[in-house]
């Protein structure tokens, strides 16, 4: 049984190895042992994957799931740079401006756009055959379990996305000296790649008990433990580095993403101010 961290695949048993290697009776020589073969990085592993992906389903198969990830995506960013940017001006200079106000806009933009995040996710748990539009997605949902159910997981994901928001912003506004700059787009995309990757990392043991709790609610498995109980029966079953589980892609994926979305809200912003 492999866990790729995000379900469980079942492999056939092979043949146990044989240690003792044995001729004549009591001229047994114990054998070498099999080395295990090494580990690869996980970025060679993503590369891979990214490979299989393409080859079974065609280079569509690498953007399952990305209408309702552009659905949530624009309203989500708009509310999220929106709500930070009058926080911290409303929080003025005390130190923990920067993570109070990204904490309070993470929980507020994180809420709105629950159930497309949810309807994400199944659909990127389901074999090719079984997708559809993210609506009859959330239609599935509703029916089986009630409108309450499309915010299933929002807390687990509020521990993910919160913290992270948090450390983000602290990071960023650390890197580019204090007090907001506007010392051009590529300085905060620069500032803004090296905080996501800082605050991917940190929180990146979140981030697989909420995949985990959400893959669960959607199978049927019980979803609804605390993202602490997910968390501490990861680490008991699988040691704690399964908590590190797709650092490595997360890493690629959300620090490039950090630094195009700041560089460009910064860029946006200036050209605005001067038009």
């Amino acid at each position: 049984m492999l866990n790729n961290g995000l379900m469980e695949h079942t492999l056939p048993k092979r043949a146990a190895p044989r240690i003792f290697d044995c001729g004549e009776p009591g001229a047994c020589e114990p054998a070498a042992a099999p080395r295990a073969a090494p580990r690869r990085p996980e970025i060679v592993e993503t590369a891979l994957l990214l490979g299989r992906i393409a080859r079974a389903e065609g280079a569509a198969g690498l953007y399952a799931g990305l209408g309702p990830t552009l659905a949530m995506a624009v309203p989500n960013t708009v509310l999220y740079f929106t709500a930070y940017d009058e926080l911290r001006r409303a929080l003025g200079d005390l130190a923990a401006a920067p993570a109070v106000a990204g904490a309070a806009a993470r929980c507020l933009a994180t809420a709105a756009v629950a159930p497309f995040e949810l309807a994400r996710t199944q659909l990127q748990a389901l074999p090719p055959e079984g997708r559809g539009a993210y609506g009859a997605a959330l239609r599935r949902a509703v029916a089986a379990r009630g409108a309450a159910s499309l915010w299933r997981g929002l807390g687990s994901t509020l521990w993910r996305d919160v913290p992270f928001s948090a450390c983000y912003w602290l990071a960023y506004e650390r890197l580019r000296g204090g007090a907001r700059r506007h010392d051009g787009a590529a300085a905060a995309g620069a500032a803004g790649v090296a905080a996501g990757a800082l605050a991917a990392l940190a929180t990146t043991p979140f981030d697989v008990a909420k995949t985990r709790a959400m893959v669960d609610a959607h199978l049927d498995r019980g979803g609804d433990r605390s993202t602490w109980d997910n968390m501490r029966t990861i680490a008991r079953a699988e040691g704690p580095r399964a908590l590190l589980a797709g650092a490595a892609p997360r890493l690629l994926k959300v620090a490039p993403a950090c630094g195009i979305m700041i560089g460009s809200y910064e860029y946006a912003k200036a050209a605005f101010a001067g038009a």
